[in-house]
């Protein structure tokens, strides 16, 4: 390259340089640049006047797509700001989305997302729903992908699943279902609540004595003298029952006149 030529890429690099700080000044916060420079910038990229043209042209550069892009630059720079400096109201205290944020654990995106949709106040901050996934034959998957591959709808597969219904019948097109059993119901029940996941399951023994209205008896004895099946008891109890409420509650589809002895 000739000294003549790299004074010319020089010089280019130097207007090209103006260019920049242009750009910089014209998407420059207030606390960085003034209104009087920042508002001048803008107006430079926008008029596109003659001293425009000429700096884009000794900078090797096309002055259009200069225009263009520096336009565009200053818009994605202002529409970041108004969400960026937007502030949302959430349980009754006004809160920039940085603050929602910090406050909930819900990304600044998914709040964007959530403005973007309509959605406003508390909803804002709701937690986000954890994918549900299913595990069949050793492979686990989310329901929609179940769907695609069973031909299942998601609907169906969610209701069947609620209904206790193993992930094999919940999948499985076709065929009317047997109507699950209600310890079917309580596993997959639990199965899905993520406060039952993280929680130690509660193994009742029928040897421990419990102590109800001055007497203390077995889980066995204690079903056999208020005549309430033995697995009912130790389920009530596995739910967080306590003993009292777990012996005076009546059984569905037992009589008034028996549910009045069970509480005598």
């Amino acid at each position: 390259m000739t000294p003549d030529e790299i004074k010319q890429h020089q010089d280019k690099q130097l207007w090209a340089a103006v260019i920049l700080q242009a750009l910089e000044d014209a998407t420059a916060t207030i606390s960085m640049a003034d209104a009087h420079e920042r508002r001048a910038a803008r107006e430079w990229f926008k008029d596109a006047g003659k001293d425009f043209h000429e700096v884009c042209a000794l900078a090797g550069m096309d002055h259009d797509a200069v225009r263009t892009a520096a336009l565009q630059k200053i818009e994605e720079f202002d529409q970041h700001g108004k969400q960026r400096g937007r502030v949302v109201t959430f349980k009754g205290e006004k809160l920039t989305l940085k603050e929602l944020s910090e406050r909930t654990g819900v990304p600044v995106d998914t709040i964007r997302s959530r403005l973007s949709k309509g959605v406003r106040g508390d909803a804002l901050g709701a937690p986000q729903r954890k994918t549900q996934t299913i595990t069949f034959n050793g492979e686990t998957r989310t329901v929609n992908e179940w769907a695609r591959i069973s031909g299942v709808s998601t609907a169906t597969i969610g209701r069947r699943l609620r209904e206790g219904l193993s992930a094999e019948e919940a999948l499985t097109p076709g065929r009317q279902r047997r109507k699950p059993t209600q310890a079917q119901r309580l596993m997959f029940r639990s199965k899905l609540n993520p406060t039952n996941q993280q929680r130690a399951p509660c193994k009742i023994s029928l040897k421990r004595r419990y102590a109800y209205a001055g007497q203390s008896k077995t889980l066995s004895q204690w079903a056999t003298d208020r005549g309430i099946n033995v697995h009912t008891l130790k389920t009530r109890l596995a739910q967080g029952w306590s003993i009292d409420r777990a012996l005076t509650t009546p059984v569905k589809g037992k009589t008034s006149k028996q549910s009045e002895r069970l509480a005598a």
